[in-house]
């Protein structure tokens, strides 16, 4: 079973065609591109961000400055390949990630400076740039997974997130981690009955 079948996968031909319009400067391709990863993308932000910070950083922020980054840096872009692409915004997201909860520990540590929240950072940003919008709606499906994904231990959650998410294979990620590709099966397969269990108790009517 696939947790992540409310997302299209971003590995077909459609895509490549648009990575390398995009590379030969069509604005609307690479704008194309990134509305196919845009869903993908906000449901990693709002992972990686974790119950705590998603009450206080709006992942659709990180997903429009994230967009905008890359297209700013998209010809230092050099692989074809859309799995590469996959986690070259994903790099860029962990970036913003990084760079505005750094901010926010900083405030905190300065009780007399102002508060400046991710938000906050990113409504500068769209006040010079304006990109395309990102919102989206999040569907039943999705809030259940996000919410069994916080309850995942650490550990399988980033092989559930490299698998099913990044869309790499049981040899991508071996070689990534560097550990025999049965371990990576294993673990992914037991990654995905505990991941099957909490999304059961979560669809169990109240």
């Amino acid at each position: 079973m696939n947790p992540f079948s409310t997302f299209s996968s971003s590995l077909n031909p459609e895509t490549r065609a648009l990575l390398k319009r995009a590379k030969d400067g069509d604005n609307s391709a690479y704008n194309d591109l990134f509305e196919r990863h845009k869903n993908r993308l906000r449901f990693y932000i709002e992972v990686r961000l974790g119950k705590k910070l998603r009450s206080e950083i709006e992942a659709n922020d990180i997903v429009q400055e994230t967009f905008l980054q890359a297209h700013r840096s998209f010809d230092a872009f050099e692989n074809n390949d859309q799995s590469s692409f996959l986690a070259w915004l994903y790099r860029i997201a962990d970036n913003r990630m990084r760079d505005i909860a750094g901010h926010m520990n900083a405030q905190k540590r300065r009780p007399d400076a102002p508060v400046l929240r991710g938000t906050e950072i990113a409504m500068q940003i769209r006040d010079q740039h304006r990109g395309p919008a990102t919102e989206a709606a999040q569907g039943e499906e999705q809030s259940h997974l996000l919410e069994a994904l916080d309850d995942l231990d650490s550990d399988l959650k980033e092989l559930i997130l490299l698998h099913f998410l990044s869309e790499l294979s049981y040899q991508q990620i071996a070689d990534q981690l560097n550990v025999p590709k049965t371990t990576i099966r294993r673990q992914i397969a037991k990654a995905s009955i505990q991941l099957g269990g909490l999304l059961k108790k979560l669809n169990k009517p109240r």
